[in-house]
């Protein structure tokens, strides 16, 4: 157990955000927060291009 969640840690991060980016897109009201998601996709996008 102890080794597969070490294992998993960084695609379970990555989940993690596109889900609060998705809670977040389902309030108006944080704009904000809704950028720095675009923000972090942006970046996660250009890591996966360079890997």
């Amino acid at each position: 157990m102890k080794g597969q969640l070490g294992s998993t840690d960084d695609t379970n991060g990555e989940e993690g955000q596109s889900s609060r980016c998705r809670l977040m897109l389902k309030r108006p009201l944080i704009r904000r927060d809704i950028q720095r998601c675009k923000e972090s996709r942006r970046i996660v996008d250009d890591l996966k291009r360079t890997v």
